[in-house]
């Protein structure tokens, strides 16, 4: 599941921190978790889950290499949180 988060997260093109901030959860621990030094409960992974945008269907489907697809997921990850101004 680490590396499921991980994965999204940088195609997302957030860091951890950026994730720590959407999800409420400390960077560290997530780094922790992507790296599986730390096992996370379901409702961890059920808000990780939700701050980048998936289920947890999805994150446990979710493919573990080739790290030149979902371009499209990188950008709506940056503009995500911005207005349509910016």
């Amino acid at each position: 599941m680490g590396a499921s988060v991980r994965s999204r997260r940088e195609r997302l093109g957030w860091t951890q921190e950026e994730l720590g901030e959407s999800s409420g959860l400390h960077p560290s621990y997530i780094g922790q978790i992507e790296r599986g030094i730390k096992k996370a409960s379901l409702k961890t992974l059920a808000v990780l889950s939700k701050a980048l945008g998936a289920t947890l269907g999805e994150m446990l489907d979710e493919p573990r290499t080739n790290p030149n697809r979902g371009w499209e997921e990188k950008i709506d990850g940056l503009l995500r949180d911005k207005s349509s101004h910016e």
